[in-house]
């Protein structure tokens, strides 16, 4: 009996895939997006002004913020921020931030974000980012610029016939649709609500979303989706 195929928008771990194959799942993983970083003088000199406190949504925007002030022997005024939780909250600690709260998804982080009721914020985003939350802030008369200190690049492939989907970014899903359409019935699995969101505005489902915004959290849930399956049939 041949495997099960999952799509996974990005590139996973050897041992998740290996992981997945002994479960009978076979992780048919693609990178539907590339990043370049932001590494001009002219975005140095912005972040070397700012005295915000940061929001991550993205471990690129960490990895991105880290280079510039690397590069260019940055000292910023402010290096609180909030951020998603997982790996991008570990990037923030290793690159000197105080973390003040995390979140699975950039909405719940904007409830985490309204009880501290910060004077000002600047989101460190891409080029292809949700900005939805912001109008809340805005409603709250809490101002928030956006940086952008990386670029995304869709890189759109044809998958063929699948099982299933796991998607890690809003982004991902609008790379996956470019070449692929989402059948009814197909099991997405989301690594977040945020992600789901963008799911659910295709009018598709059935959504699975993990409890953690981790590889191995979404790994879980197919395997669990399928070893259910298996013995319900």
């Amino acid at each position: 009996m041949n495997p099960c195929v999952v799509a996974c928008t990005r590139k996973l771990s050897p041992a998740h895939k290996q992981q997945a194959l002994d479960a009978g799942i076979h992780m048919l993983d693609r990178n539907l997006l590339s990043y370049t970083y932001a590494d001009a003088p002219e975005t140095a000199v912005t972040l070397g002004t700012i005295s915000a406190t940061a929001v991550f949504t993205s471990v690129h925007a960490i990895m991105a913020v880290q280079q510039l002030i690397s590069k260019f022997a940055l000292q910023l005024k402010n290096k609180t921020c909030f951020c998603i939780q997982g790996h991008t909250a570990t990037k923030a600690l290793e690159a000197g931030f105080e973390v003040l709260d995390t979140a699975p998804d950039s909405h719940s982080l904007l409830e985490k974000i309204l009880l501290f009721k910060p004077i000002s914020l600047v989101h460190y985003s891409s080029n292809i980012r949700l900005d939805e939350w912001k109008e809340t802030l805005a409603s709250h008369q809490i101002p928030v610029q956006t940086v952008e200190v990386y670029h995304k690049i869709k890189q759109p492939y044809a998958f063929g016939p699948i099982n299933g989907v796991a998607f890690f970014s809003p982004s991902q899903v609008a790379a996956f649709c470019e070449l692929n359409t989402l059948t009814s019935g197909t099991p997405t699995f989301c690594i977040g609500a945020t992600t789901a969101g963008a799911v659910q505005k295709l009018n598709h489902q059935p959504i699975l979303i993990a409890d953690k915004h981790s590889e191995e959290a979404v790994m879980e849930i197919i395997l669990h989706y399928y070893q259910t399956r298996k013995h319900e049939s």
